[in-house]
């Protein structure tokens, strides 16, 4: 969990998403301010937080290349590099065309 100043930044983006949203929106975070959330989260290094608006998203956007994006951060803050990278290579190459661009140096 978040402690500080991370979790009321985390907070108040909510809101502003919510608001944002319009009422109708209710407690789900529209995908893109969910997003902007999980990078928000990721600079905290908080991340579980990151990887539970991960499965947020993939929920309405199963094929979203941000939040796999997210999810590979995740990883490699975890120290999984191996991990982020085959993740990042297995999103097809129309949907993130900087996928390509990856070249792991490690063994």
């Amino acid at each position: 969990m978040l402690s500080g100043a991370p979790t009321r930044g985390a907070l108040v983006l909510r809101r502003v998403a919510r608001a944002d949203a319009g009422p109708e929106a209710g407690p789900r975070l529209p995908c893109r301010s969910a997003v902007d959330l999980g990078k928000v989260l990721l600079e905290f290094g908080a991340w579980d937080e990151a990887d539970a608006q991960v499965e947020l998203i993939l929920g309405r956007e199963p094929k979203n290349s941000q939040a796999l994006t997210i999810r590979a951060g995740s990883l490699l803050g975890r120290g999984k590099a191996q991990e982020a990278v085959a993740l990042l290579q297995a999103v097809s190459p129309g949907s993130n065309p900087e996928v390509d661009r990856i070249e792991p140096t490690f063994s």
